[in-house]
This record gives structure tokens, sequence and C-alpha cells, in this order.
């Protein structure tokens, strides 16, 4: 017997959640039903206040995982440099938001972040002690348009 465990993005159900069709529960159910093992969850999307949200929200997300049997494997960020109208953030605050999805990756059982495209590579070395203290990887996505030859993948 094969022990390859599946797992879903809820990138792919974002659409569904985003036009109020299904709430985190039913996408929780959903993959229950269909035995999905794992989840790639989108907490800045799909977790109100993250990347600091309340204890009832942190409680609630330990609810389903519970209740539905699935386990959170990885947290999908993505680096919103433009937070602000009037300018860009400095790459202090842009480690400090991503130390924080670090913090919640942890609490919310994930040993893996994949920082999405166009995350600026000056942010990684300051991440690594924060990896290691709460046992989190990150991982860059190359997405389609950023080969291998691309200046922005190179850094």
């Amino acid at each position: 017997m094969s022990s390859i465990k599946t797992c879903v993005s809820l990138y792919s159900l974002q659409s569904e959640y985003m036009h109020k069709r299904m709430s985190l529960e039913d996408m929780f159910s959903f993959l229950h039903e269909n035995q999905v093992d794992g989840v790639e969850f989108l907490p800045d999307q799909m977790m109100h206040g993250a990347p600091e949200p309340s204890e009832e929200t942190l409680n609630d997300w330990d609810r389903l995982c519970e209740t539905y049997q699935i386990k959170p494997v990885i947290a999908d960020v993505f680096l919103n440099t433009n937070l602000y109208e009037n300018r860009t953030l400095t790459k202090k605050e842009c480690v400090n938001l991503l130390v924080k999805e670090i913090k919640l990756a942890h609490r919310l059982g994930m040993k893996l972040i994949r920082l999405v495209s166009f995350t600026p590579a000056f942010v990684l070395e300051p991440l690594l002690p924060y990896c290691e203290k709460y046992d989190v990887k990150v991982a860059l996505e190359i997405h389609a348009g950023l080969s291998f030859d691309k200046q922005k993948t190179k850094e």
C-alpha cells in the first residue's frame, strides 16, 4: 500500500470562498468527504485577523482540523509590500510581517510556508533564525513567467 498522502490547496477553492458559495467549514467538509489528508491554507484570505488572529479564530481552526481530520501542511503566504498608498514597506517591515506569518504557521500546525512569487530575496536570510526557532521551512514559488533565467528568480 502506498504511503503517499493527498493534500489540496484551498487556492483551488478561493473563488467559492470569495463569492460566499463555501465557508471555510464547507471546504473542510468537502476535503473530508473526498478523503483528503492535508491542506494548503491561505491565511491572509481565509483567516480573519491574520497574521495575528484572535484566540477564538485559532480555536475554530483547531476545531475544523480535528472535526474533519485534516492535517495542516503548508501556508500560502503573499507578502503585500504595498499596504500603504504612499509607500512600499521597508525591508524591516517586510521581515517583521513574515516573522508573524512564521509564528502563525507554527501555531496552525504547519511546517512549511510557500512564499508566492515576487517575494523579495532580501527577506530570506533574516527569516532563518525564526524558521529554526518555530520549526517552519520556507519555499519560494517559481511561478509561470518567472523562469530560472529571470533576474528576479536568480536573486
